[in-house]
């Protein structure tokens, strides 16, 4: 038998070949794993600040609205539409648009346009987009194709403070995530107001099931990445016309809209339709859906598909003309339990 002595060149080489793509195999997965922990520390962030929003919500409603005889937070009396009781942002006309917002449950009216067994209108709780001037979601404050907005409304603990410059900076602070640091390039963290990050900010949508019970609520924390405080550029909600179909998971938009693989879009539809079995309804959406792709369709439009299936709140099947609003930096978006007289905070 013949024995080697030694390892020819050529198989050094490939040994030397198969251990560089095991090297490269395994410089590959940095970056991949920077990009994870990056996403699981956004997640972290987001979900500490839902929780933040929710506590905080909660106490108020509870406080507020439960325990007060006549309650003062103006989200109780946005969500019943146009009241003339001088506490709702829209008695009169709709948010100063010159489109008249029609009656929920008027309690001085004999005959309310429809009983209170439907569910209030939606209201976005936000402070910090309030005060930006903004009354309504939307840019104009009515959607286009559509005819009546969301309104948008403060807490009392911010509207009461005497000055627009104190409300401004206690908005920041209570719809914000205080705990983040930022640094300098050489990781020295910074002094001053500026060593506060205030990545993260939120806002709340809340919503009565049923108007009569005026104590339950449903709420929706939304969580927002970057959202800049006191700036609201055109363009920053924009809303587009579609058709929405119960039960599917797609909906097609105009290839204007800034949507990408991960972004939230809300459907707010807040109009009357007549469905096929000729009974009039009343449509108050604002539920968010994330978009899981998007498809170019070559004809100016996009398709979206939607992490979960369109829902009409009333339960009906039928499709409807509503409006997909699309707000940027919108980081997550978080159901919480539902407010009411038996939660306490």
């Amino acid at each position: 038998m013949t024995r080697r002595t030694g390892t020819s060149l050529i198989e050094v080489l490939v040994t030397i070949g198969i251990l560089g793509i095991g090297l490269i195999s395994v410089i590959a997965l940095f970056p991949m794993a920077a990009i994870t922990m990056g996403q699981a520390l956004k997640d972290d962030r987001t979900a500490t600040c839902a929780a933040t929003a929710d506590g905080y919500i909660r106490n108020v409603h509870f406080r507020n609205v439960v325990e007060q005889t006549t309650p003062t937070e103006p989200y109780f009396f946005a969500m019943d539409g146009n009241q003339t009781d001088g506490q709702t942002p829209l008695s009169g006309t709709a948010l100063g648009t010159g489109v008249p917002t029609p009656q929920l449950s008027n309690p001085s009216a004999n005959t309310p346009i429809y009983p209170d067994s439907h569910p209030s209108y939606p209201v976005f709780v936000d402070p910090m987009g309030y005060a930006t001037g903004s009354n309504a979601v939307g840019d104009l404050g009515s959607f286009t194709g559509g005819t009546y907005a969301i309104p948008r409304v403060t807490v009392q603990t911010i509207q009461s403070q005497a000055t627009t410059a104190q409300q401004n900076l206690l908005a920041l602070r209570l719809c914000s995530q205080m705990d983040g640091l930022t640094y300098n390039d050489d990781a020295v963290a910074q002094q001053g107001a500026s060593m506060r990050e205030l990545r993260y900010n939120w806002l709340w949508v809340l919503q009565r099931p049923t108007n009569s019970d005026r104590t339950t609520t449903t709420c929706t924390v939304v969580v927002f990445d970057r959202r800049v405080n006191l700036y609201k550029p055109p363009g920053s909600e924009a809303v587009f016309t579609t058709t929405f179909n119960p039960a599917q998971t797609s909906v097609t938009i105009s290839s204007t809209a800034d949507v990408r693989k991960g972004s939230w879009v809300m459907d707010g539809t807040i109009t009357t339709v007549t469905d096929p079995d000729n009974v009039s309804r009343p449509i108050r959406h604002a539920i968010f859906y994330r978009v899981l792709s998007v498809n170019d369709n070559g004809n100016g439009s996009y398709t979206l598909e939607l992490n979960t299936p369109i829902t009409r709140l009333d339960g009906q099947t039928y499709p409807y003309t509503g409006n997909v609003v699309v707000m940027p930096a919108v980081a997550d978006v978080y159901q919480r339990p539902v407010l009411s007289s038996t939660v306490g905070p």
